[in-house]
């Protein structure tokens, strides 16, 4: 049975070419990064796997992570995210539930490191 990832983030050239790279190894499901958008979707797809697509997003959604830490603590969260970014929100990765890789990331790389959070 194919692992669920849920892929946050706003829909971008960035987040379709992420889609493309996880679909042929996972169910992958879309969703904004509004924090109801993202309870909803976990209550609903279940996932295996959250990425969090933080590209060119200019404010953290901080709600969103005190909810993942809370409510998904037994899901793995993968940031794809620029250098730049990380200055940003590098206080919501400290915990080991969170995990992150820097664009630009090659599809195997991508593809190596969500097999290696589902273990």
């Amino acid at each position: 049975m194919m692992k669920k990832v849920l892929l946050v983030g706003e829909l971008s050239e960035i987040v379709r070419s992420l889609n493309e790279c996880l679909t042929d190894d996972f169910q992958v499901q879309l969703c904004s990064e509004e924090l109801t958008n993202v309870q909803a979707m976990v209550k609903i797809i279940k996932p295996d796997l959250i990425v969090i697509c933080q590209i060119g997003v200019k404010e953290i959604n901080s709600a969103m992570f005190t909810w993942l830490q809370e409510k998904c603590s037994g899901t793995s969260v993968l940031g794809i995210m620029t250098s730049d970014g990380w200055k940003q929100c590098r206080d919501f990765y400290k915990s080991e539930q969170f995990d992150v890789l820097f664009r630009p990331v090659a599809k195997n790389e991508l593809l190596k490191k969500c097999h290696e959070l589902l273990g």
